[in-house]
């Protein structure tokens, strides 16, 4: 659960923000005992191998104490008044809630500071699963079908408590220890959840997605659309040379998707004719 926790030398030091572990909480930005990312070290965490990296995170194998490695997500911006910044608040606190939930990749640990900087960046850790288009890719028929009706349970298990994921795409779907999870809440959709969804935005990729919500995602009933980008997902699982993580498919016609029209064939122009060669009168 969420504490908070100030530091016994300055009691009117800034609360910073951490999971129950305090040890791990940052007590005052004034002394050096708080963390920090600097140098090799992410707070606690030892980076180990860059895993993936986008335009909003970072994620890295970490380990702490010659513990188990896991997946740590560190957010890229520290502008906390940005959309980036309060999806990942509310992923953590969102996965906080639904606590140990069958089906989802559970969270292992966070820290949101109160005031971050360049130094002192939010995280979550989570464990390293492998990625589905990884799991499937030499996998028989049978065991894509366990793993899609799995995953299928977990979508319908949300969506009793009103709950949408919104992105699903093959990249955030996985296989941990024989289990086959849904990870990545950051666009996550339920009663008790601000909408962060600017209108006029569309949300997740379009080759995944449903129409209404490229056209109205504000709007739209996020539990269809995710039963649609399910269906997607299954039919590449099914042809698994084109499952890819989020982009475009290959074979995929992405010109409607993101309505732009067809552009025209391009006109070839007559071959003029080749004229006789002269040769020269002897």
């Amino acid at each position: 659960m969420l504490v908070r926790v100030r530091s016994p030398r300055n009691p009117q030091a800034a609360e910073f923000a951490c999971l129950s572990d305090s040890r791990y909480c940052v007590r005052d930005p004034a002394y050096p005992d708080r963390m920090a990312t600097t140098g090799n070290s992410i707070g606690p965490w030892t980076p180990r191998e860059k895993l993936g990296a986008g335009g909003n995170a970072t994620v890295w194998r970490a380990s702490r104490d010659g513990g188990e490695d896991v997946a740590l997500k560190v957010i890229n911006t520290t502008k906390t008044q940005r959309e980036p910044y309060r999806r990942f608040v509310q992923e953590i606190e969102f996965l906080q809630r639904l606590g140990d939930f069958p089906g989802v990749l559970p969270l292992l640990d966070a820290y949101l500071p109160q005031r971050p900087r360049g130094t002192d960046r939010a995280w979550l850790a989570m464990p390293i699963a492998t990625p589905i288009a990884n799991a499937l890719a030499e996998a028989p028929l049978e065991i894509i079908v366990v793993a899609l009706s799995e995953i299928a349970v977990t979508l319908a298990r949300l969506a009793e408590q009103g709950v949408g994921h919104r992105d699903i795409k093959p990249g955030n779907l996985y296989e941990f220890n024989g289990r086959w999870l849904i990870g990545d809440f950051g666009l996550v959709a339920a009663p008790d959840l601000e909408e962060l969804t600017r209108s006029g935005k569309a949300l997740g990729p379009a080759h995944y997605t449903a129409c209404e919500m490229i056209l109205d995602p504000v709007n739209a009933d996020p539990l269809p659309a995710d039963v649609y980008s399910f269906r997607q997902d299954g039919v590449r699982a099914s042809d698994r040379p084109r499952l890819s993580a989020g982009g475009s498919p290959a074979g995929v016609d992405t010109r409607l998707l993101d309505r732009r029209p067809a552009p025209a064939p391009a006109r070839r122009s007559a071959r003029p004719s080749r004229r006789p060669r002269h040769t020269p009168s002897s």
